[in-house]
C-alpha cells in the first residue's frame, strides 16, 4: 500500500487556480511559475489526470494567461466570485465528477485563493499536496505565509519534480520515457 502523501495519478486531479492576465503581471517569479504551470498540464496529461482551471472575476482580471490557456486547449475555465473555488458550486460539481480525492494544486495568489482554496478542500475530505514551484504571490512573503498556513493545516508542500516521480512510481516505463522529454 503507498502512501497517501504521495500522489497517485489514478486519484489525482490537477486544480489550477487563476492564474490570470491582470493578476499575473504583478507576481513575484512569474517565468518559472508559468513554466511550472505548463510542465504540471503536460504531466496531468501524460497520466490521464483530470485538469480543472478557474478564474476569479475574469470581466476585471483578466482571462488565464495564454501560454496556459493554449495548453489546457478547449478546457473551459471555471468563473468564480469566492476566493475559495469551493464558493463556487460549477467548481464543486466538477472537482466530484471526476470522483477523485487528491488534488495537485497550483496558482495564484499562493496566500489568497490558494490557501482558501486547499484549507476548504481539506475541510470536505481532500488530499492537498501544493506545488510551490507552481505557484506565487505579488510578495516572496506573501507566498510564504501561504506556504506555511497550508503546511499547518496539512497540505503536502511539494515541487514539480518531486510531483513528478510520485506520480510516475517508477522508472523504466512509458510515462518516464515522455516525462523526461519536458520535465528537465
Amino acid at each position: 500500500m503507498r502512501s497517501p502523501l504521495i500522489l497517485d495519478p489514478k486519484d489525482s486531479v490537477l486544480v489550477i487556480i487563476d492564474i490570470q492576465e491582470k493578476l499575473f503581471r504583478t507576481i513575484e517569479g512569474r517565468p518559472d511559475i508559468e513554466k511550472n504551470a505548463i510542465k504540471a498540464i503536460k504531466l496531468a496529461r501524460v497520466f490521464g489526470m483530470p485538469i480543472i482551471v478557474t478564474e476569479q472575476y475574469p470581466k476585471g482580471l483578466g482571462e488565464t494567461i495564454p501560454a496556459l490557456a493554449k495548453e489546457i486547449g478547449l478546457l473551459e475555465p471555471i468563473a468564480k466570485t469566492e476566493y475559495s473555488a469551493f464558493g463556487q458550486a460549477p467548481f464543486v460539481n466538477a472537482l466530484s465528477a471526476t470522483e477523485r480525492k487528491t488534488i495537485m494544486l497550483i496558482g495564484i495568489e499562493a496566500h489568497i485563493c490558494v490557501t482558501q482554496t486547499a484549507l476548504d478542500a481539506l475541510a470536505n475530505g481532500y488530499r492537498v499536496h501544493a506545488v510551490s514551484d507552481a505557484m506565487g504571490s505579488s510578495k516572496q512573503k506573501s507566498k510564504d505565509i501561504g506556504i506555511g498556513r497550508m503546511q499547518q493545516a496539512g497540505v503536502v508542500i511539494t515541487n514539480l519534480e518531486s510531483a513528478a516521480f510520485d506520480l510516475m512510481g517508477k522508472a523504466k516505463t512509458k510515462e518516464f520515457d515522455e516525462i523526461n522529454k519536458f520535465l528537465f
